[in-house]
């Protein structure tokens, strides 16, 4: 379905792009284990400049791992300028769903952005450390 509106798209001009058809595909990818496509996506999501939001980021990185395309769910991943809750959750169900149990360990005891809640005065403030 999305390589047909890719080709009405590329066909027709006027027509526009939103992250909005990028999550919904990426979604349905993810949901019927449709890497192929989603490998299409990823490359439209490209060639329009989507590569940067980061939604799209999230979603392309819970699509590659819920695929068990971990190689490039990891390069998305390591590309996110800001990894949020959504894209460490993507990342680590993937993992889950896949059974690859030592690997989610990993990521949950070893992220490479660490937050460390220190007290201070009874004060919360939160550190972040790049590793």
């Amino acid at each position: 379905m999305f390589l047909q509106w890719r080709e009405c798209s590329a066909n027709s001009k006027g027509i526009l792009t939103y992250d909005i058809t990028f999550l919904c595909g990426l979604r349905a990818c993810a949901n019927t284990n449709a890497f192929y496509d989603g490998l299409a996506i990823h490359a439209q999501i490209v060639e329009e400049g989507f590569d940067g939001h980061s939604p799209v980021c999230d979603t392309l990185v819970d699509m590659y791992a819920r695929c068990g395309l971990f190689i490039e769910a990891l390069d998305v991943f390591s590309e996110l300028k800001f990894r949020s809750n959504t894209s460490w959750t993507a990342l680590i169900v993937g993992y889950v769903e896949h059974g690859v149990h030592e690997e989610a360990l990993n990521s949950i005891m070893y992220p490479a952005l660490y937050c460390l809640a220190l007290k201070d005065f009874g004060h919360v403030m939160h550190l972040f450390i790049q590793v």
